[in-house]
């Protein structure tokens, strides 16, 4: 069977392809030859340093074999994983595949040696580590609850989709009665640019929320002020009734 390595010339060539953009795709285990194959996906990011696989792509490879790592390549970077790539490793329980192009050099970064990244002051990556992130990883670190991944498509309020209310009943949330209280692990949507809430945060002490704002590192900031004017709906999971 073949190895990871011997796949690196197919991602180089689909790094070549897609530069200065990265190219993700994933490797699967053939249910036909039993053998690895690279297989391309489309990336939905905008820009030239961040990737998102999109998910017909993801479920498509999946339905022609076991899928056995996430690839995507650095353009005129190595290929050590950055801390949003670590996280999103260790999240994905898959091993990544880094490739540089044009160099193609290649790391194998396996989740288990990955560490999950602290709550606060991180930097901002839209998809990887942004507010729903946060939300993620506080829920699975603190209180041990695993919550779905959602993918977020770059400017997603402004393409007529509204992710949190779309996703947030079904991974197992309801929205607070008027008048009933608040408690910590809850989670507060706001609406910062649109009619729709676009931003989330999670109660951490009764008037504070920790959240991650774009382009700002992730904080602890009181509940009061704009964040009060700017709510749309506080939302507990069945796990914390």
């Amino acid at each position: 069977m073949r190895n990871f390595e011997d796949l690196l010339g197919d991602i180089v060539i689909h790094g070549a392809e897609e530069y200065p953009r990265e190219a993700c795709g994933v490797i699967i285990v053939s249910e036909e030859t039993t053998d690895l194959q690279y297989i391309r996906c489309r990336n939905l990011s905008a820009g030239t340093s961040r990737f998102t696989i999109d998910p017909d792509d993801f479920s498509s490879a999946a339905r022609l074999g076991e899928i056995k790592a996430i690839v995507h390549t650095h353009p005129d970077a190595t290929p050590t994983p950055s801390k949003s790539d670590r996280r999103a490793c260790y999240r994905s329980k898959l091993p990544w595949v880094i490739v540089s192009v044009p160099d193609g050099t290649m790391t194998v970064t396996q989740p288990e040696h990955c560490t999950t990244t602290p709550l606060l002051g991180r930097q901002f990556h839209h998809g990887v580590m942004d507010c729903y992130s946060l939300i993620q990883d506080y829920y699975d670190e603190v209180l041990g609850i695993e919550l779905p991944d959602m993918v977020r498509e770059d400017d997603w309020w402004a393409k007529g989709q509204n992710l949190y209310l779309d996703n947030i009943i079904q991974a197992g949330f309801r929205m607070l009665s008027p008048g009933e209280p608040h408690k910590v692990g809850d989670v507060a949507l706001f609406t910062l640019r649109t009619a729709m809430p676009t931003h989330g945060a999670v109660f951490v002490a009764h008037d504070v929320i920790l959240h991650h704002l774009t382009n700002r590192l992730s904080c602890r900031q009181p509940f009061v002020g704009v964040w009060t004017q700017l709510l749309y709906g506080i939302y507990r999971h069945r796990q914390m009734e």
